[in-house]
């Protein structure tokens, strides 16, 4: 049986902490750097470099500060997708249904992994003295995080549907499309504008001479959708902030009724990495005591399952 998490700890978010200190070192990595080139005078690093600077030339000329920056919201990012997951897993917060909407967060979390590693690697091996290493993480990160944000995309669409009356799980899903999709657009242009200013420019030639205006317009994307990973980390604090109802310390409060039930489909105990449903009727609010939490808790410990009001027992402190 999976060790049950925690309720949470201090500042009045519960959970919802790690994504705001993700989001906290991801702006201050953004807003220290774009400080930094502005008080110097806009510099270009490398003759080569364009008008507009990217954001991995300004950390490449300031790395120990691009380093542990980059890193801590690295991690806390991907703690954050974790939390996501355990926490939909442990009935903590509105938890999945349907199949579909299981195996899109086992791959939200996959690619929030990989998207971590390869934002510490790129910090680590900087534009100018490993740019090969440097841009392949870095496109190793952009794809990695597309990834995990549209899996997660669909995954909240699906408990949107399923949680009607959950406002929270609702506004989240149209900040992540509203996040992901502006995010795909500019990454591609991103990727477009740099591959063609690479074909434009022979051998030996300054990419300033002949792709200047590209090359800027490349680098103004990157900035943006650093800042789009930004703000994508910050929105988990409203998917993660409902967990304070179902806290271990609140287990004789009431809960909130849209967090007690889907509006449709069946919640049940589920078992293995994208969990199966077990059979058994729909829970009702009518079989729900108040004060019940996500998955159906009532103050003995058992879970109400189906209208006919049998008793599922729980074995240790959560269900898997």
């Amino acid at each position: 049986m999976p060790v049950p998490l925690p309720g949470g700890i201090g500042f009045g978010l519960h959970w919802a902490w790690v994504p705001f200190f993700g989001f906290i070192f991801g702006a201050a990595t953004i807003i220290s750097l774009l400080v930094i080139w502005l008080a110097q005078g806009h510099p270009r690093y490398r003759s080569n470099e364009s008008t507009v600077v990217y954001i991995s030339d300004v950390g490449a000329d300031n790395h120990a500060l691009f380093i542990v920056l980059g890193t801590l919201t690295a991690l806390f990012f991907f703690a954050s997708i974790y939390l996501d997951y355990r926490l939909r897993h442990t009935y903590r917060i509105p938890t999945r249904v349907r199949r579909y909407e299981r195996a899109a967060s086992g791959l939200s979390l996959i690619f929030a992994f990989i998207c971590a590693l390869g934002c510490i690697l790129l910090t680590i091996f900087d534009a100018f003295a490993h740019p090969t290493l440097h841009w392949t993480f870095s496109g190793i990160f952009f794809v990695a995080l597309l990834l995990s944000g549209m899996f997660n995309m669909i995954e909240l669409g699906g408990l949107a549907r399923d949680y009607r009356d959950d406002k929270a799980t609702r506004l989240s899903f149209y900040i992540k499309v509203a996040i992901v999709i502006p995010g795909i657009i500019a990454i591609i242009i991103l990727a477009c504008l740099m591959k063609r200013c690479d074909d434009r420019t022979p051998p030996g030639q300054s990419d300033y001479i002949t792709c200047n205006g590209d090359d800027s317009a490349a680098a103004s994307l990157e900035w943006f959708v650093t800042t789009l990973f930004c703000l994508y980390i910050a929105s988990m604090m409203l998917d993660l902030y409902p967990s304070r109802y179902t806290s271990t310390h609140r287990r004789n409060g009431a809960a909130p009724q849209e967090l007690i039930q889907p509006t449709r489909g069946v919640v049940q105990p589920k078992s293995g990495f994208f969990g199966k449903k077990q059979k058994g009727g729909p829970m009702t609010k009518s079989t729900v005591p108040n004060g019940a939490m996500t998955n159906g808790e009532v103050p003995n410990g058992a879970l109400m399952n189906g209208t006919d009001g049998r008793v599922l027992p729980q074995n240790g402190s959560s269900m898997v």
